[in-house]
């Protein structure tokens, strides 16, 4: 029975001795043989194929659960260390569903702690490109044909880590990520919905999140990600190394679709509601401090599309960004070396990226629905002067819409700013980035411009101590043709006083533009009125002749005194500036002007100016009317009036100014320098015309002294030496008035030709010719020619002729039109010809009185003497009567004596006559007394001539003798008649 039952249960038994067997082989060749086959396969192929020695361990293979599990694994690079690493491997191979599903379908893969070093060299070559063959070449194209079928239940990647490590920049880039996770679920190459995972983290980002599908046929990936905690440094550093330096975090979540079919370009499309960037700092390579400093950036509302390719952005909000601005003594802006550091050179030798991974087109579109900064501030310095100048900006908004790149079309920006302390910038417009063009209205209100005293005080030496400006219009800009401004602007509060003596110079209560328009290309300025209100200037003239304007608005360290002009050709026509103001409106203004060069110092003030100028141009022919009011010391009126062209005031001026009622002893320090005397009293009315045309000066003085009175005399070196009071008496009239024209004519391109200069020469020339010809002057002035002073007197007589008389007549006009001077009249006598004169009237008298007795009635006839005196005996007769009446007896008259052999006999009545003529001439004599009484009757003549019925005080004509003059004239010849000439002379 049992060899029965035994044969029975052979075969079976063979049977399961045969599969024992073959399980037992199966077995071993599973567990003993497959896990060195697979690693002396792998070695030996890495090994082989290249020249690699890897390293794997402790491979395990369980043939019944189709179990694979290795070890440690590490493949080396070609540099040394290891690109592949892992702990440990697990592979669940479900041999039955593979069979089942038709497809390779693993239950689980696992691997344990993996590493890959990542590495770009300098080539551009990607270390793992060393395992493809030439008929597997890197790239991201697909294979054709279908993939294999292949599910894997899940694939999980635990605490692995990544190294990348470029080094085809110029700064070598590493970035370690640790620890990676990753989770695939599902996948399946032939059915859609494969879900992965990625979780990861490095030094530089704190959090990496990858979510979503996973699809092959065709390929596609959609999802959601993380990143969190991203520090931009060090990926700035080393991967835009022409970048500023930038520091900050980056934190964002989104949402991308990624497809790529077979037949199609990839497709791609990512969404991220919310990107933020915090604590942005950015600087220049080369510094440490931190120009740009921005606490938050949120990018809102962000969708990329490859296919446009296109990437819209709703909003970018910047908040609080802090930039540090300032300008180096060589002009740079600190700004502009953010991009200009010494590695974008080294940049610029870095190979050229492979063609493969530049973009075949720049197409890309942009659009951003708006860019918001919030409470922005900029601290601007300038360094171009010793101190510097700063200038912050607060409370920026800056708001650009529809910002599309390309640009497409115009962009609306608002701006508001704080400038300073209280200054406020508002601007809203449009900028065109497509020209470029910008269309801007702006408000500029309180911008306090004290902060550009540094800047001023390196040019002049002026103290800006207040001024705020302010301007509204509209601002045009384009690239061609540069910046065009409309609207108005004002400079209000100006004071700027003087380095030196801190006292104010210039200053303003309002200087309004109204109409305003600036162009940049071509240069133009035009504005329709300009208002002035309240404008003062002090105009100083020091000892040493400069002035305080010269001195401050010359550079510190220059000599500011006048330079003599030097002798130049005649300019050439100008060309027309590029000026025009309408209207220029000055309201209450006023001027101090103070001279120091004059001891005691003088000083006087023009006050309430106001009054217009218009039309105001660059242009040659240009013509502008002028029409200014004012007051000297309150109570002289000034008026300015005409028209000149104030670019070019050679080419034309036609200015009448008008100075009246000026007190006279404000200006007593310049008559005490330049006349020698003080001013007790008077009153100065001045009205001038300027006529300039093509340099050619006419120019007209009307100069009216009134009651004026010299006071104490004054030593001084500039003084005139001339006796400046007969001056005054003769050009005062008789009211007090001294009435002068002062006509001046000169071509401006003279060098030598200076106003100023010749105006003084002239009133010098007027006061000398007056002293030195007094009565040239007075003869002009009411007749009678230059020789007024002269009166001639016939020899022996006293009597005025017909000339004589008219000459009285013009001294009497004159000395009744001027009061004030005073007439010396010498007693004159000619001794000689007055002597021989009167010394022949006596003797004609004695010969007629002897006829008058000896010949009665008959002697009254006319030319009876010269009758007698031609009959000897007649004669004679007169003569012994003459000879009896003189000396009281008879005349004793001597016989001729007798002739010579052959002579005639003598004439008896001719040789009396001789004898008694002897004796009697010598008994006619004039005195001294006599001639006296000659000198006398002479003044005499002439005092009646000018004083009866004249109503000249007799007070002011002296009879003086000749000998007490002060400054008796000098000898003239005698007059040609013979006379006897008396000179008269002014005080």
């Amino acid at each position: 029975m049992a060899v029965i039952a035994l044969r029975r249960w052979r075969w079976p038994l063979l049977a399961l001795l045969l599969v024992a067997l073959l399980l037992t082989a199966y077995a071993w060749v599973g567990f003993k043989l497959a896990p060195r086959w697979i690693s002396d396969y792998a070695v030996a192929q890495v090994q082989t194929r290249y020249g690699r020695a890897l390293v794997l361990r402790e491979v395990q293979f369980n043939p019944f659960r189709f179990e694979l599990r290795a070890g440690e694994l590490s493949l080396p690079d070609a540099d040394g260390p290891p690109l592949l690493t892992w702990r440990g491997l697990v592979v669940n191979f479900d041999a039955w569903r593979s069979l089942w599903k038709r497809a390779w379908t693993f239950s689980a893969m696992q691997f344990d702690a993996p590493q890959i070093r990542l590495v770009r060299r300098a080539d551009q070559r990607f270390n793992f490109q060393d395992f493809l063959s030439a008929d597997e070449p890197a790239t991201s194209e697909p294979q054709s044909g279908a993939l294999p079928p292949l599910a894997i239940d899940s694939l999980v990647v635990r605490a692995g880590a990544v190294a990348t490590v470029d080094r085809a920049r110029s700064r070598e880039f590493v970035e370690n990520f640790t620890p990676v996770n990753f989770t695939l679920s599902g996948f399946s190459t032939v059915i859609r919905g494969n879900r992965y995972e990625l979780l990861a983290s490095s030094p530089n980002i704190r959090t990496l999140e990858w979510r979503g599908t996973l699809d092959l046929q065709p390929f596609s990936s959609s999802g959601e990600f993380r990143l969190g905690g991203v520090q931009l440094a060090s990926f700035i550093d080393s991967l835009a190394p022409t970048l500023p330096a930038l520091s900050g975090q980056l934190d964002t979540t989104g949402r991308y679709e990624l497809t790529l079919p077979a037949d199609a370009p990839l497709a791609l499309r990512m969404s991220m509601q919310q990107l933020q960037l915090a604590d942005l700092h950015v600087r220049a390579r080369d510094m440490t401090e931190d120009w740009i400093v921005v606490p938050a950036v949120v990018i809102e509302g962000t969708e990329f599309d490859l296919t446009g390719p296109t990437l819209q952005v709703a909003k970018i909000a910047v908040r609080q960004p802090r930039v540090s601005a300032s300008i180096a003594p060589d002009g740079q802006l600190n700004l502009a070396r953010l991009w200009t550091t010494a590695d974008a050179a080294d940049e610029t030798a870095t190979p050229a990226p492979p063609a493969d991974v530049v973009a075949s087109d720049g197409s890309m579109r942009i659009r951003v629905g708006q860019l918001h900064i919030d409470d922005g501030a900029v601290a601007f310095e300038s360094h171009l002067s010793r101190e510097p100048v700063q200038l912050p900006l607060s409370a920026l908004q800056l708001t650009v819409d529809a910002i599309e790149l390309p640009f497409a079309a115009p962009m609306p920006v608002m701006l508001n700013a704080v400038i300073g302390d209280r200054g406020r910038l508002a601007a809203r417009g449009n900028v065109d980035a497509r020209a470029p063009q910008a269309q801007l209205d702006v408000e500029l209100t309180e911008l306090a411009l004290t902060p550009l005293q540094p800047q001023l005080a390196e040019l002049t030496s002026i103290v800006l101590r207040s001024g705020r400006a302010a301007a509204r219009g509209q601002l045009r800009w384009q690239e061609k043709s540069g910046a065009v401004y409309e609207g108005s602007a004002s400079l209000n509060g100006m004071r700027i006083t003087d380095r030196l003596t801190d006292e104010d110079l210039l200053k303003w209560t309002a200087l309004q533009f109204n109409g305003l328009r600036l162009r940049q290309q071509p240069l133009a300025v035009n504005v329709r009125e300009i208002r002035a209100r309240q404008p003062y200037v002090q105009l100083v003239i020091n000892r040493d002749g400069t002035t305080n304007l010269g001195i401050a608005l010359s550079t510190p360290g220059s000599d500011p005194r006048p330079q003599p002009a030097a002798a130049t050709a005649a300019e050439e026509p100008r060309e027309a500036l590029p000026v025009e103001i309408r209207l220029v409106r000055i309201a209450d203004g006023s001027m101090n002007f103070t001279d120091h060069t004059l001891v005691p110092s003088f000083s006087t003030g023009i006050l309430e100016m106001n009054g217009s100028i218009e039309g105001l141009s660059g242009r040659p022919d240009a013509r502008a009317a002028v029409k200014i009011d004012g007051k000297v010391d309150r109570y002289a009126p000034v008026s300015i009036t005409g028209v000149v062209n104030y670019f070019a005031a050679s080419t034309l001026t036609d200015l009448d100014m008008n100075f009246r009622n000026l007190e006279l002893t404000t200006f007593s320090p310049y008559a005490g320098k330049f006349a020698g005397y003080r001013i007790d009293k008077g009153k100065l009315s001045i009205t001038t015309n300027y006529r300039v045309e093509n340099l050619l000066l006419n120019a007209k003085h009307k100069i009216v002294i009134d009651q004026l009175q010299l006071g104490e005399r004054v030593e001084s070196p500039d003084a005139v030496s001339l006796p400046l009071r007969l001056a005054v008496a003769l050009l005062k009239d008789r009211n007090g008035v001294i009435d002068l024209d002062l006509p001046i004519t000169g071509s401006l391109d003279d060098p030598q030709f200076r106003l100023a200069p010749i105006i003084w020469k002239m009133v010098k020339n007027l006061l000398t010719k007056a002293v030195t010809a007094p009565f040239a002057l007075l003869g002009s002035l009411f007749g009678g020619g230059d020789d007024l002073q002269f009166v001639d007197f016939a020899p022996g007589s006293a009597l005025l002729d017909e000339t004589a008389n008219g000459k009285m007549a013009s001294l009497r006009k004159a000395l009744a039109d001027r009061p004030g001077l005073n007439l010396d009249v010498p007693l004159t006598v000619d001794a000689q010809r007055d002597r021989a004169t009167l010394v022949e009237q006596r003797w004609n008298q004695l010969l007629i009185d002897s006829a008058r007795r000896q010949f009665g009635a008959r002697s009254e006839a006319p030319g009876f003497i010269a009758t007698v005196q031609a009959t000897p005996a007649e004669y004679r007769r007169v003569l012994e009567a003459a000879y009896q009446q003189k000396l009281g007896r008879r005349p004793q008259i001597p016989r001729p004596a007798p002739p010579a052999a052959g002579e005639p006999a003598v004439d008896a009545n001719a040789a009396a006559i001789i004898w008694l003529e002897a004796q009697l001439r010598p008994t006619v004599t004039v005195s001294d007394e006599e001639l006296q009484a000659l000198a006398k009757a002479r003044t005499d003549a002439i005092q009646s001539a000018l004083l009866q019925d004249s109503g000249i005080d007799p007070a002011r004509i002296f009879v003086i003798n000749e000998r007490d003059r002060e400054n008796p004239p000098a000898s003239d010849a005698p007059p040609a008649n013979g006379a006897v000439r008396v000179t008269l002379s002014l005080k």
